[in-house]
């Protein structure tokens, strides 16, 4: 799965966000669409990313 591999890249496990994010993401997933997760997943990892 896309998100899966997004999460546990090697990158977010350096910063020590992976855990976090994915039990953020699914709490939150829950209650939204498809389309909304990845635009909330996309702007996420851009903030994480400092840009």
């Amino acid at each position: 799965m896309y998100i899966g591999t997004l999460l546990t890249s090697s990158e977010l496990q350096r910063k020590g966000y992976c855990r976090e994010i994915h039990e953020y993401l699914q709490s939150l997933f829950k209650d939204v669409d498809y389309l909304s997760k990845s635009i909330y997943l996309v702007f996420l990892l851009s903030k994480l990313e400092g840009r």
